[in-house]
């Protein structure tokens, strides 16, 4: 897969919806996660939707078994993600503002708080979406894409 592929499915995850990559050929089609593919629900779910995704479901629906489905990475992975991050902040106060933001509830609201109110922003998400996609390549090689 390309890099431009591997950023496509990493930014359509982040949107939260599926994404699906054709085992063969590698296309990618990306779903909202509201939408149900199973057969028993499809034709009203077919209906209730407009043309821009009626052709990616019909096509999923009818060709499930040449698709693999993305997984989402869990809490616990995003998690470890900003945990990593933080080792690589030398700024001391920025590094202690973070782990105690991860260390009360709400940590994910907290972190985001805080790297967004930082000079460390645009560095977290480009360590982020690094991280992302690696894990994405050792899932599609794990599943033989």
């Amino acid at each position: 897969m390309t890099g431009e592929q591997l950023n496509e499915i990493v930014e359509n995850l982040e949107f939260g919806l599926r994404c699906f990559v054709h085992k063969v050929n590698h296309t990618i089609i990306a779903l909202p996660d509201s939408i149900s593919l199973d057969p028993d629900e499809l034709d009203a779910e077919l209906e209730m939707e407009d043309d821009s995704w009626a052709a990616d479901i019909k096509e999923i629906s009818e060709n499930f078994s040449d698709y693999f489905e993305v997984e989402k990475n869990p809490p616990h992975v995003s998690f470890e993600i900003m945990t990593e991050f933080i080792d690589q902040v030398h700024d001391e106060g920025l590094r202690k503002k973070l782990i105690g933001g991860l260390n009360r509830p709400k940590p994910f609201r907290n972190f985001k708080y805080i790297i967004d109110n930082s000079e460390y922003r645009d560095d977290w998400f480009a360590f982020k979406k690094k991280r992302q996609i690696e894990l994405l390549k050792e899932q599609l090689k794990e599943n033989n894409i």
